[in-house]
């Protein structure tokens, strides 16, 4: 892959985009797939899984929709450089041994770490079942003009 696509890969992950599905901003892309030299337009659209999210993208998130807890609890998720795939499984105890002290607002965090892990979750249930009916369809299209090429 050349410098310019490495570049251009590299920027739009870092991008912001509002996804319509969650209703909300997510960072970054998922990883663009490169046809012949050219972003795949449907790949460029998709939100990043929050498993591959990265210290920085949990930040966004935290400051976004935790906002009320980000000025108390911003440098733990910092210092303890909470990753996506972290971020998915804290749990009450998990956020009180990291020095959220307060239950309600472990709680509070929590239900909203739910709602994003749904949300995430349908956005992969969605992401699924268009790949499976595209391939259906491929599948499909390829077995009618074998059919007719033998005519």
């Amino acid at each position: 892959m050349s410098n310019h696509h490495q570049h251009h890969s590299k920027a739009m992950e870092n991008q912001l985009i509002y996804n319509t599905t969650a209703g909300s901003i997510v960072p970054g892309y998922v990883n663009n797939t490169m046809t012949n030299g050219h972003v795949n337009s449907d790949d460029a659209r998709r939100p990043k899984p929050v498993f591959f999210w990265t210290n920085g993208e949990v930040m966004k998130w935290l400051k976004r929709h935790c906002e009320e807890f980000y000025e108390s609890y911003g440098h733990v998720f910092l210092e303890n450089e909470i990753t996506g795939r972290t971020l998915v499984r804290l749990t009450p105890t998990t956020l009180a041994r990291m020095g959220v002290d307060n239950d309600e607002h472990c709680d509070e965090m929590v239900r909203t770490i739910i709602k994003l892990k749904l949300k995430s979750d349908i956005i992969e249930l969605k992401e699924i079942e268009r790949r499976t009916i595209q391939q259906s369809n491929n599948s499909g299209s390829l077995n009618n003009l074998h059919l007719n090429n033998m005519n």
